[in-house]
C-alpha cells in the first residue's frame, strides 16, 4: 500500500538518522488521499463479516488480474521475467489502507451487526453511525 511504502521510507530515515547520531528531521510528503465514504445498503450490511470484507476488496482492487499479471511472470526467462516484473512495480495502481475508507451502515442494526461493525473497525475501516 501507498501507506506503507510512505511508513517504510520514513522508517529508513530515522534509522539513518540514528546511525549516524543525528536526529530524523524529514518526513516523506503525503500524496493526497481521497476517501471513500460507502454508504452500506441493508442488504449488503446483512452479509457475513468474510462475505462483506471480501465485496468490499473486490469494489477496491482487481486481485484476481494482479495474480494473472503475477503469475505470467513464471513463464518467463530471467531477463524477461526481471524486465516484466519492474514494468508491473512501476506501473501498479496505488493502494491505501483500509482506514482512508469509511463505511455508513443502515440506521438499523442490531445485536450481531454491531459485532461486525467493530471487527471491521479492528481490520482499519471507519465506521460511520448515524
Amino acid at each position: 500500500s501507498q501507506d506503507g511504502k510512505l511508513e517504510g521510507t520514513r522508517m529508513m530515515h530515522a534509522a539513518v538518522a540514528t546511525l549516524l547520531g543525528t536526529q530524523p528531521d524529514w518526513s516523506p510528503p503525503i500524496p493526497p488521499v481521497v476517501p471513500l465514504k460507502r454508504n452500506l445498503t441493508t442488504q449488503e450490511a446483512a452479509l457475513p463479516l468474510h462475505a462483506l470484507v471480501r465485496m468490499l476488496l473486490r469494489e477496491r482492487y482487481r486481485l484476481e488480474d494482479d495474480h494473472q499479471r503475477f503469475k505470467k511472470l513464471f513463464s518467463m526467462d530471467d531477463h524477461a521475467r526481471a524486465q516484466a516484473f519492474d514494468t508491473l512495480r512501476k506501473s501498479y495502481s496505488d493502494r491505501w489502507e483500509w482506514r482512508h475508507t469509511t463505511l455508513v451502515p443502515p440506521e438499523a442494526t442490531d445485536e450481531s451487526s454491531d459485532r461486525k461493525w467493530r471487527a471491521l473497525q479492528q481490520l482499519g475501516f471507519g465506521v460511520a453511525r448515524g
